[in-house]
């Protein structure tokens, strides 16, 4: 099943919506973001193990070109080799080719059954491999989202865990058993500040060292991390912070970015100078962003 909505729906929307046909569509948790938000900046899902990425769950935009001409990619087929990919060039675009106004996305059926759970570790390399071990053991999580958690004056780190379905009862029992370094405790995870933040999208297994060595450099940095997805948020002040954890992750083989980090930093001149064609020959009078 399938859906096609404007780009300004809301989580909270689909939620007020969905439930009465069965059907959900699986985004970040929360409340205030759109579909439009999904697709402009690629943003994962905290159960892209279980429900795939917005590169999977997108069909098909309804787009508006710098030109004006209003024209839709995708079919509702879920596989296609005719022609180009153009849904998937439009994602993680922030509006630079082109404005979305409708999105077609992809339905799952409802959970029949949701168990959560939440465990708190000393290291973020138990709460990693904890998640690594599910994954290994045949479990896909619906949920798998890390982050910096305060609570009993020590800064720990929070794992979630969200399981669907008939056996997801039996799922946590077993996540029970594997996590035997980690406590169920509650706290208070600290805000990221937005105009701090700073992302990276790194191979799973690098997760731990580069979170040990990030602590290490900012004690006080708020930090969130969709696991299965390899992608890290961290609320970063300093500048100085800011480039060295690029460096650990450019040394990891990941890749991080921020507001003030420019194309050929991120990607290499290469691929910076292939975007800035692309740019300048779907947008020549630079009326949309930049």
């Amino acid at each position: 099943m399938d859906l096609r909505v404007e780009c300004g729906v809301t989580r909270e929307n689909l939620l007020e919506k969905l439930p009465e046909t069965g059907l959900f569509f699986p985004m970040a948790n929360r409340h205030d973001l759109s579909i439009g938000d999904v697709v402009n900046a690629n943003i994962p899902n905290p159960g892209s193990a279980k429900y795939n990425s917005p590169r999977t769950n997108v069909l098909g935009l309804t787009i508006v070109s710098a030109t004006g001409e209003l024209f839709r990619t995708g079919t509702r087929a879920r596989k296609s080799s005719a022609g180009y990919d153009l849904t998937r060039l439009y994602l993680g675009s922030m509006g630079k080719l082109g404005i979305v106004t409708e999105v077609c996305v992809r339905l799952y059926p409802y959970p029949s059954s949701i168990h959560h759970e939440r465990y708190l570790f000393k290291s973020a390399e138990d709460a990693v491999e904890l998640s690594s071990d599910l994954i290994s053991a045949g479990l896909r999580p619906a949920q798998t989202s890390l982050t910096t958690q305060l609570g009993n004056d020590d800064l720990h780190w929070a794992l979630d865990l969200e399981f669907h379905g008939p056996n997801s009862e039996e799922e946590a029992h077993i996540a029970r058993e594997l996590s035997d370094k980690g406590q169920s405790l509650k706290g208070q995870t600290p805000p990221i500040e937005d105009g701090a933040l700073t992302y990276a999208s790194v191979p799973m297994a690098a997760i731990p060292d580069i979170l040990l060595k990030l602590r290490t450099l900012d004690p006080s940095a708020s930090i969130s991390v969709e696991v299965a997805e390899g992608f890290i948020s961290a609320g970063l002040k300093r500048s100085e912070v800011r480039s060295e954890f690029e460096n650990i992750v450019a040394e990891s083989g990941g890749v991080c970015f921020h507001r003030e980090r420019s194309l050929q930093a991120t990607f290499g001149q290469t691929n910076a100078d292939l975007m800035e064609t692309l740019k300048k020959k779907m947008d020549p009078k630079g009326l949309l962003n930049t």
